[in-house]
C-alpha cells in the first residue's frame, strides 16, 4: 500500500536538505585545502603565536643527525623547473647576486602576492626564474623587523621581545650585499653595524654555525608547511620549502644536511617556493609582504620602465 502525504509537499524540503548538504561539503573541502600547499586559514599561521610546541622544554642535543626518510631523490622531479627534491622538500642553491628583496611598489602599496611582486620584476627586464615569501610580517603587509632594499632601510631593526615565532630566540638576518651573503643572529648583525644592499629579519634561527637551534625540540609533534633561507660554505644561498608539513627541528636537520652553515626560518602554512620562468601565473596565496626572487642575472634589466 502506498504512503499518502498530508500537509505540505515534502519534495521543497528535500530540496532544501540536499542544498544544505552540498554547501557542507563545500565548505568542507575549503577548509581541508585550507590546509592543503598553497593556501592557509588565519589560526594555523605560524606568526599568530608562539609556536610553543616546538620549543624544547630542555636543550635538545646538538650534533650530526641524518633524515634517511628524506633524502632519496624522487623520481617524479619535472623536468622544467630549478629545483632539486626530495619526498618532502623543494630547493634550489642560488648565487647571491641573482637573488633580488621585493615588498612594495614606488607608490608604498605592497604587492601583496607572489605574483604580483614577479610582474613587477619583469616590467623592470628582470626574468624571474623562482620566487618565494620572505619574513614574517605585521598586520598591513609590514615586515615585522627589518627589511632592506637596493640599500634603503625601510623597517628598522627588531631588537624586542614577543610571542610567535619572529620572536624565538634567536632570531635572525637574511642580508646581501656587494655579491656576498649571510645570515647573522639579530644580535650578531646589531654588533657588525652592517650597512647592505638588502636584507630581511625572520625568526627563529634554524642552524648557527652548523649546529641546530637549541631551542628545538626533536620530539616535537608541532608541525607546519615552512620555508628558510640559508648560506653555505661557499656563500652561496639555499632557498628551500616544506611541501608538508614538518617541525622547526626536521626543517633545521635538512637545512643542515644540505649545506647550510647558517639557516633562517622565514614562515609556515602560507609559505610558496614558485617556479616562475615559464610564464605561467603563480595561483595566489595568502597575502605576505617581502619577498624574494630569483632572476637569471645574465638578461638585461635595463629595458624596464
Amino acid at each position: 500500500m502506498g504512503h499518502r502525504f498530508v500537509g505540505p509537499s515534502p519534495f521543497p524540503r528535500l530540496a532544501l536538505a540536499v542544498v544544505v548538504m552540498a554547501a557542507g561539503t563545500a565548505v568542507a573541502v575549503v577548509l581541508s585545502r585550507s590546509a592543503a600547499p598553497g593556501s592557509a586559514s588565519a589560526t594555523q599561521l605560524d606568526d599568530s603565536g608562539t609556536d610553543r610546541a616546538d620549543v624544547a622544554s630542555t636543550a635538545s642535543t646538538v650534533g650530526p643527525t641524518s633524515s634517511s626518510s628524506t633524502s632519496a631523490v624522487s623520481t617524479t622531479q619535472p623536468v622544467d623547473t630549478p629545483f632539486e627534491r626530495d619526498d618532502t622538500y623543494r630547493w634550489l642553491r642560488v648565487d647571491p647576486a641573482d637573488i633580488r628583496f621585493v615588498w612594495r611598489g614606488d607608490d608604498g602599496v605592497a604587492y601583496g602576492q607572489l605574483q604580483s611582486a614577479r610582474a613587477a620584476l619583469e616590467n623592470r627586464g628582470e626574468q624571474v626564474l623562482a620566487i618565494t615569501n620572505g619574513g614574517i610580517h605585521r598586520p598591513g603587509l609590514i615586515p615585522s623587523g627589518l627589511y632592506v632594499e637596493d640599500g634603503v632601510e625601510l623597517t628598522p631593526l627588531n631588537r624586542g621581545s614577543g610571542s610567535g615565532n619572529f620572536f624565538l630566540q634567536p632570531n635572525g638576518v637574511f642580508w646581501i650585499d656587494d655579491g656576498r651573503a649571510g645570515v647573522d643572529t639579530t644580535e650578531a648583525y646589531a654588533v657588525a653595524e652592517r650597512t647592505v644592499d638588502a636584507a630581511v629579519q625572520s625568526g627563529p634561527m634554524l642552524v648557527i654555525d652548523s649546529q641546530i637551534n637549541p631551542a628545538f625540540s626533536e620530539s616535537s609533534t608541532s608541525t607546519h608547511r615552512r620555508n628558510a633561507v640559508g648560506v653555505d660554505a661557499n656563500g652561496r644561498v639555499l632557498l628551500i620549502m616544506a611541501d608538508r608539513a614538518v617541525t622547526l627541528w626536521a626543517m633545521a636537520e635538512r637545512c643542515r644536511e644540505l649545506g647550510a652553515v647558517d639557516a633562517l626560518y622565514l614562515d609556515g602554512t602560507l609559505s610558496r617556493l614558485e617556479h616562475a620562468a615559464d610564464g605561467r601565473p603563480i595561483f595566489p596565496n595568502l597575502p605576505v609582504a617581502s619577498m624574494i626572487a630569483v632572476v637569471d642575472s645574465r638578461t638585461d634589466s635595463g629595458t624596464g620602465p
